[in-house]
């Protein structure tokens, strides 16, 4: 009987370590997070985002400009994209002093391949600009380092550390090969998938459809109960470990993400596909982020 107790005392000091070891990963997990929101790349700090039309797109701080940006630093007018037949220029206002690169330019030819734009970085101060594309629509992404938000940004609501909600999964393939993918400007294109991600919660089996993210993770966007509620009303994200050889993995709902336009509106963030809609509520991750409530 007392080799039983001493037993029982052991189990209950490892799943008590275990407990505590989950919560400082998680812990851990959300520092890096905010970190990541508030780095020179991340989604704090954008203050523009404009869509180039055919011909001359003046850009600055000027409100006769096609793209105005009246944040202190811009100048009323730092140059002009220009896009013709198909080819993007870019020309400098002989007073700003544009850097593309890290080099002074004047006139800078853009060059377009299929559907990414040559990834240049155009810099003036504390301000950083560069092309995106999204289907047939072609646009500049501003972002400021010295922006407001990132000195007033408060901490993201989350729901309580829950390991139950760290689910074994198993990745499905051969099914398809492609997921349609609607964003919140109303594009739907096709975005490469490796299939599907199958998994168990309270006895009841779920499916959702996976994404390529990368070399070592799977992307997910995903809907459920709480969306409108306690989380954004176009559901959440979640990037999860790409499955080891028998195709398992761990989908891991306490660090489900809000999307980038919850933070800021200058954003084109993907909404869940139907069937990524789970008829339950979610509660784990992040909460809705009161600023945008």
């Amino acid at each position: 009987m007392v080799l039983f107790h001493a037993l029982i005392a052991v189990v209950l000091q490892l799943n008590a370590q275990s407990s505590r070891s989950f919560a400082m990963e998680i812990a851990e997990w959300r520092e890096q997070r905010m970190h990541e929101l508030k780095a020179p790349n991340g989604w704090i700090n954008l203050a523009g985002l404009y869509w180039i039309e055919p011909g001359e797109n003046k850009f600055g701080s000027d409100s006769s400009n096609d793209f105005v940006c009246n944040l202190p630093g811009m100048p009323a007018f730092a140059g002009t994209f220009i896009l013709t037949n198909g080819n993007l220029t870019w020309k400098s206002e002989a007073k700003a002093k544009v850097m593309v690169h890290n080099r002074r330019s004047v006139f800078d030819t853009l060059k377009l391949s299929g559907s990414a734009p040559y990834p240049k970085l155009f810099s003036l101060g504390s301000f950083r600009w560069n092309l995106i594309q999204r289907e047939e629509k072609l646009g500049i992404r501003l972002r400021d380092l010295n922006h407001p938000a990132l000195k007033t940004i408060k901490a993201i609501d989350y729901y309580n550390i829950d390991s139950s909600w760290k689910i074994p999964a198993k990745l499905i393939t051969g099914n398809q090969d492609s997921v349609m993918i609607t964003n919140m400007i109303g594009q739907t294109h096709a975005q490469k998938s490796p299939g599907r991600l199958v998994f168990s919660i309270g006895g009841t089996t779920y499916t959702l459809d996976a994404l390529e993210s990368g070399h070592d993770e799977l992307f997910l966007i995903f809907g459920d109960l709480t969306n409108g509620g306690e989380t954004y009303a176009s559901g959440r994200y979640l990037y999860v470990a790409k499955p080891n050889s028998n195709g398992e993995t761990f989908v891991d709902f306490n660090k489900a993400i809000n999307p980038p336009c919850v933070f800021t509106p200058f954003a084109t963030c993907p909404i869940p596909p139907r069937q990524n809609r789970m008829p339950i509520a979610v509660n784990a991750g992040e909460k809705m982020y009161k600023e945008h409530e």
